[in-house]
């Protein structure tokens, strides 16, 4: 027999299953949901035809919802059995599908750091409550809102419609909002919401400060968390104004402020709608660099494939920080292998500097947390003070492209980063074009940091198709990448993509939070940002480098071996390497966390390049193609092969001024299966891990310089990997006297 859900008044209705009849309890409105119950007892619950469940005798269905938004609908429903606790699930009307709809759990415990709310339990499980300080609860003026099902931009929609300041998303299914009685009243009278709640003062402290351990009365360093960027700065002069402490600083990096107080001071700062975070600032950190060192694979690097201690460790290997730096840290000091940090033009020191540069060339001689990934390798610096105001299109020698120029041709540099960048953007301008012409022309891969915004909102260089975008995740200071967070509820994010022509952006990640690195003036620090993960990237790419000029990779060298510069990769090579050999992010669809445009295409993991290297296919910009012309190989998969991965990169001159997509050629991947299956580069990979099949050259890939396909479990037998030259509107190759255009292929397989 059949059962619909007839006319109800409102979107809830509350169904059960007793004695095999279905009591709604419920006024009537139009619903498109029914219930089908076969002759054995199961249910199949049903929206719009579709079958989205089908229940056992024993599992009874209650709280069936439709969440019907402007633009967006979602069906909720509750199941028990006699061997589960009650739980929620939930589909989305764009996830119907009538083979298999996805199903998810519903989440409304509410994930603080210092507190889990658990609304089936009805308490509030916080690590400790004994301090006095700490007792009231006192609504602030700042909400937790909690959405029935996952937030959508939908919701977001709504609360701007209704004047409710979206402050930050938190674990799970809620935000955290700025709102006052009348606005909170008339949004819960939606049917989407699921709750409000005030946010207590005891949920600003971290549980290190509720210990009865912790004096109140004594001065210590704090660090102070805005509820929202913007509040920053104008906090941080209130704090100035009112004597609130001492030593009271901005760091932009992580959008925290410093400051030496006692708590006692600060627990009455903490009724504040400005304040949302506040936790111990300690000198001891664990876990730094050397997580960078351990999930990046250059331990592994180093432990197996170097033939004498100093080899993979950046030897014979030359880079750039472009920023200032204190030289006479010991870290940074002499050995048999390097000089001490040489500067190119301006020497000046900066804190920020010192940092990132550390993060690359530190030797971790007096703290091996902080070693870099690069410790023997030769570093160059230039503090970035008479470049900045320069203008973009100066190529004399005191311009950025000069100096690049002289790092180039004078020093043998061969690689560069940046942490740093002009006025954020979403646009590609000319900031943008003019570090496309400088690795054009000189062939220098460069890294830059994406911004810390946590919107697409990032620095112009960072937008430039040719360099090497490093945003951020939090690694919540361990090697583990399964717990890893682009938003991990609290603190800050990284700038993302995608580019306003749709690129990819950033191209991979490292370290948002907690790196250890050296400090100015001697000792130890932590940093973060994209500005700390920018130099892990950098690290990476020179120990690529390194590995290519050594011929660990299978790579023929032109040149004696000693002859690092001659021999070292081009800059479509050294990044095609980096990214092909990047550990994804699991992730599924444009709006997961760790989604396309907020990983790219991973953290760097050099343990796949060993593990690949005896069956890797390279083609280092060796077959430049005119318009029409295409590249063709084979390559052979094993039966054991567990995955496929095929990167193609080139180089691409700068855009017309007036263009609106930067791509300027357009060379397209196209790999076959043995039994005739087309994969085309990058199609489904901006929603997924794993390349779709193709059914025509309308999915090409058209705006991208990068282009992958990673096929899991293919099929054994002769693939075939096309290179194909759609569009060669300028020269990128002048070793030939044809209008042509060069790339860097990697084809290997696990």
């Amino acid at each position: 027999m059949t059962h619909h859900i007839g006319q109800w008044k409102h979107s809830l209705a509350i169904l059960f299953l007793a004695s095999n009849a279905l009591w709604l309890a419920c006024e009537p409105k139009q619903s498109n949901v029914s219930l089908t119950q076969s002759s054995d007892g199961s249910t199949t619950l049903r929206w719009y035809h579709v079958p989205v469940r089908v229940a056992d005798a024993d599992l009874k269905v209650s709280q069936v919802e439709e969440i019907q938004l402007e633009n967006q609908e979602a069906l909720l429903w509750q199941e028990e059995g006699d061997y589960s606790s009650l739980k929620t699930y939930y589909t989305w009307l764009d996830e119907l599908d009538e083979e298999q709809p996805r199903i998810q759990l519903a989440d409304y415990r509410i994930w603080l750091k210092s507190v889990v709310i658990d609304p089936l339990n009805g308490r509030q499980e916080e690590a400790y409550t004994g301090d006095s300080l700490c007792e009231e609860q006192i609504g602030i003026g700042l909400h937790i809102l909690q959405f029935k099902t996952p937030v959508m931009a939908e919701h977001r929609r709504i609360l701007q419609q209704y004047g409710i300041e979206l402050v930050q998303s938190i674990p799970s299914q809620a935000v955290l909002v700025r709102a006052d009685a009348e606005q909170l009243k008339a949004l819960q009278q939606q049917g989407h919401v699921y709750r409000s709640l005030a946010f207590q003062k005891s949920w600003k402290l971290a549980s290190a400060l509720k210990h009865v351990d912790f004096d109140p009365d004594s001065l210590k360093r704090f660090a102070v968390f805005p509820s929202g960027k913007d509040l920053l700065y104008s906090l941080y002069d209130v704090m100035n104004q009112e004597a609130l402490g001492q030593d009271i600083e901005v760091d932009p990096i992580l959008e925290v402020i410093r400051i030496t107080t006692t708590l006692r001071a600060l627990s009455e700062w903490l009724q504040r709608p400005e304040i949302l975070w506040v936790e111990p600032l300690v000198d001891q950190i664990e876990f730094d660099m050397d997580n960078a060192r351990l999930q990046g694979g250059a331990d592994a690097v180093e432990r197996q494939l170097a033939r004498h201690p100093a080899e993979f460790t950046g030897l014979g290997i030359r880079g750039h920080v472009l920023e200032g730096i204190d030289p006479s840290h010991p870290d940074f000091a002499a050995n048999k292998f390097r000089t001490a940090p040489v500067a190119i033009d301006n020497s000046e020191s900066s804190s920020h500097g010192h940092m990132t540069y550390g993060i690359i060339f530190g030797s971790g001689e007096g703290n091996h947390k902080a070693r870099g990934v690069l410790p023997n390798a030769q570093g160059f610096y230039t503090n970035y003070a008479d470049l900045y105001l320069q203008e973009p299109e100066d190529q004399s020698l005191t311009s950025r492209y000069g100096l690049v120029e002289r790092l180039v041709r004078d020093h043998q540099v061969m690689f560069q980063t940046a942490s740093w960048g002009h006025s954020a953007t979403t646009d590609y301008n000319i900031r943008s074009m003019e570090l496309d012409k400088i690795i054009f022309d000189w062939d220098l891969p460069i890294t830059q940091s994406q911004s810390n915004y946590g919107t697409q909102l990032s620095r112009p260089q960072a937008w430039a198709k040719n360099v090497i975008s490093v945003g951020a995740i939090h690694h919540f200071e361990s090697a583990d990448p399964t717990d890893d967070r682009w938003d991990p509820g609290w603190g800050g994010r990284a700038s993302i993509g995608p580019a306003k022509d749709g690129r990819i952006k950033p191209d991979l990640v490292a370290y948002f939070d907690s790196t250890e690195t050296v400090k100015e003036g001697g000792g130890y620090t932590q940093f973060g940002g994209t500005s700390g993960a920018t130099p892990i990237v950098a690290g990476y790419l020179g120990l690529v480098t390194e590995m290519w000029v050594s011929g660990v990779l299978g790579n023929s060298l032109t040149y004696p071996k000693d002859q690092n510069f001659a021999n070292r990769p081009p800059a479509s090579m050294a990044k095609a390497l980096l990214i092909h050999s990047a550990e994804q992010y699991e992730f599924s669809g444009l709006n997961d966390d760790m989604s396309r445009f907020h990983q790219g295409w991973g953290f760097p993991d050099l343990r796949l390049l060993m593990r690949a290297r005896k069956r890797m296919q390279l083609y280092p910009e060796t077959n430049p193609l005119k318009l029409g012309e295409s590249f063709q190989t084979d390559y052979v998969v094993e039966s054991s092969d567990q995955q496929l991965d095929v990167t193609l990169v080139y180089t691409d001159p700068p855009p017309a001024p007036v263009s609106g997509r930067s791509l300027v050629n357009d060379m397209d991947l196209k790999v076959t299966a043995p039994d005739g299956t087309v994969y085309r580069g990058n199609f489904g990979l901006i929603e997924g891990m794993s390349s779709r099949p193709s059914t025509g050259p309308e999915e090409n890939d058209t705006i991208n310089p990068i282009e992958r396909v990673i096929i899991y479990n293919p099929f054994p037998g002769r693939w075939t990997i096309e290179v194909i030259a759609r569009e060669v509107a300028t020269d990128s190759h002048p070793l030939t006297e044809a209008l042509d255009a060069d790339f860097s292929l990697v084809i290997s397989a696990i």
